[in-house]
């Protein structure tokens, strides 16, 4: 999946050690905001300090995150977690594309709606009324 969001915290990495063979893992995570009309705040996760290193966060950047979900069960209760395994910061992306430059906007003329015809007044002493 792919979603973008700015990053607004980058959280502490976490050390733990393997259950399948006993080598030290660091887990990352960083919470973004998404861009939408309704904005969602998400914690990603990252596992691996490869991984973490190509990222290249920066707290108040736009990225475009590719990200993974899943969910487990333990103890009659359901986890999920959204784990991120590549970004892509919008900010280089626009830099790097020769987009043309913006034109400046032109004035747009709206047509104007025809005023319905008066009827002709006619004009007494007693009538002070203006319609």
């Amino acid at each position: 999946m792919e979603i973008t969001a700015t990053i607004t915290q980058v959280l502490p990495e976490q050390t733990f050690t393997s259950r399948r063979d006993g080598q030290p893992m660091k887990k990352y995570a960083f919470v973004a905001t998404t861009q939408e009309q309704y904005p969602k705040t998400i914690c990603f996760t990252c596992f691996g300090q490869d991984k973490w290193s190509q990222m290249n966060i920066i707290i108040g950047k736009a990225y475009n995150i590719h990200f993974d979900i899943s969910s487990r069960e333990y103890n009659g209760r359901w986890y999920t977690e959204a784990t991120a395994w590549k970004t892509t910061s919008l900010e280089d992306n626009a830099n790097n594309t020769q987009a043309p430059q913006p034109t400046q906007p032109q004035a747009v003329q709206t047509p104007q709606a025809p005023q319905a015809p008066q009827a002709p007044q006619a004009q007494s002493a007693n009538d002070d009324l203006p319609f």
